[in-house]
């Protein structure tokens, strides 16, 4: 396939959830009992790490748990139609129970299956392992809050909208420069410093774009409402 042809259709992609399902249904049933399965926990690689391409990988790496992600599933259901769907939260929970059909799907090779991964893993790796991939415990509840984090805030987004704000001269037109400047395109290889250097960079840039588009130059100070993704990223930003 040339990259011409690559072309994700969102139809297709139904069709063949759809298919693969049918098929996980006729082999396991229309239920399954995680209780029974005697696995819970996964390895998981952060998504902006994974598709980042970085450099050390498995520093990214946390721990996904099958029940938390068939709680999310049923949550999710539960929205009523005018819910917020988000899909960077939704997507992995979802993803994680096809991930565990695939496991379960796997031919048996004889090797017992089971959660050893959160208190083993420091027997078989070298000192420098980060210690927080070696004590999994505490990262599987911090996913956790994560989670409930984010619902919180699939919950404020449609009540929280623009904020107008004040800025003086210079910064704004500092924020406006970023805005007009010419990047080279396609990211490289880079280290999570540098990424989120880029990051806080392209909301300055989005700061820039606003004040443009709808910025009110009062005296030595501009007048804007800002997104308040734009307003947290500064405010991180400043401490």
């Amino acid at each position: 396939m040339t990259d011409a042809d690559a072309v994700l259709r969102i139809a297709d992609l139904r069709r063949a959830c759809s298919m693969l399902l049918d098929a996980a249904e006729s082999r396991f049933g229309p239920q399954i009992q995680l209780s029974q399965l005697g696995v819970d926990h996964y390895w998981n690689v952060d998504l902006r790490a994974a598709f980042g391409m970085v450099q050390r990988p498995e520093l990214e790496i946390d721990c996904g748990q099958s029940s938390d992600d068939l709680a999310e599933l049923a949550s999710f259901l539960q929205r009523d139609a005018e819910g917020v769907v988000s899909l960077w939260h939704d997507i992995p929970h979802v993803s994680g129970l096809l991930r565990l059909l695939a496991y379960l799907d796997l031919p048996d090779t004889g090797e017992v299956r089971g959660n050893w991964c959160c208190d083993r893993i420091g027997d078989s790796v070298g000192s420098e392992y980060p210690r927080r991939v070696v004590d999994r415990e505490q990262f599987v509840r911090y996913r956790q809050d994560r989670a409930v984090l984010a619902a919180i805030g699939a919950h404020l987004d449609p009540q929280i909208g623009r904020v107008g704000v004040r800025l003086p001269r210079s910064v704004a037109e500092s924020a406006v420069a970023a805005w007009d400047r010419e990047e080279p395109g396609g990211v490289g290889e880079e280290s999570r410093e540098e990424y989120d250097l880029r990051d806080d960079a392209a909301e300055l840039a989005l700061i820039g774009l606003a004040i443009t588009s709808r910025g009110v130059w009062d005296g030595e100070e501009v007048v804007v409402d800002l997104d308040v993704v734009q307003i947290a990223a500064a405010l991180r930003a400043a401490r």
